[in-house]
């Protein structure tokens, strides 16, 4: 929960701002095996959306078990299920979800198409979300401890100075806040494959 509840509470605070409304949260542990009371206690409140923020397979089972009922909410996930995973453990039934993510997997960036092809010919699969911001997690402390020439003096501040570092499809830039500045995608499950449906700037 370290990370799914601060990231639910920062959606639902966002939508309420933007005229919505977060009818309730329903936090649960990995161990946790009866989502059918779960995904009740969600139709009770008859949401129009339902954003599961979880892992992969726990995203794909919920989904399983909402497609179930005749409860069909629009259903969204985070870029922590975003990986063949989900479609494999999902099936059918994840047809439709949406997604947001910082990469787009479908993009003609020669920076993507290399670290796709690399990965896929070492680890013989395609790379999941969590090997693509790993990969460029590496690319921006590289390029702070160039600036430190190495060391760790100074690092923190290079960290927080960088600026338009050229990532896998776009170019990440630190805010004032140590917040990441790039686009972000939407994508959608469609024919049992991920499709990219709208780039989103910040602006």
């Amino acid at each position: 929960q370290a990370f799914s509840l601060p990231y639910a509470q920062a959606v639902a605070a966002q939508l309420n701002l933007l005229g919505g409304e977060a009818l309730d949260l329903f936090p649960y542990a990995s161990t946790d095996t009866n989502l059918d009371q779960m995904v009740a206690d969600t139709a009770a409140l008859q949401p129009d959306a339902v954003l599961i923020v979880s892992s992969a397979v726990k995203t794909a089972l919920l989904i399983q078990h909402f497609r179930l009922g005749e409860f069909e909410p629009a259903l969204y996930a985070t870029d922590w299920a975003f990986s063949e995973t989900l479609l494999q453990t999902g099936g059918k039934a994840v047809e439709g979800v949406s997604l947001m993510a910082s990469f787009d997997i479908n993009g003609d960036s020669a920076e993507m198409k290399a670290f796709q092809e690399k990965y896929q010919a070492r680890y013989g699969y395609s790379p999941n979300y969590a090997a693509m911001q790993t990969y460029e997690a590496v690319l921006v402390l590289a390029e702070a401890l160039r600036q430190t020439k190495g060391t760790s003096d100074g690092l923190p501040e290079a960290l927080g100075n960088i600026r338009d570092l050229q990532g896998l499809n776009s170019t990440i830039s630190m805010d004032e806040f140590g917040d990441v500045v790039r686009p972000v995608y939407l994508f959608q499950v469609q024919d049992g494959k991920m499709v990219t449906v709208q780039e989103f700037n910040g602006d």
